[in-house]
């Protein structure tokens, strides 16, 4: 069965030792964002 490139880069982004460091980046740009938007 073939994955969708989505998938694939789901798959690439669980098994990466980086995935702490990458939600800790996007966690603190949601957070800027939200607290300039408001």
């Amino acid at each position: 069965m073939k994955k969708s490139t989505r998938v694939k880069i789901i798959d690439f982004l669980f098994d990466s030792p980086l995935l702490p460091f990458l939600l800790i980046i996007g966690f603190g740009l949601f957070a800027t964002v939200a607290g300039t938007g408001g």
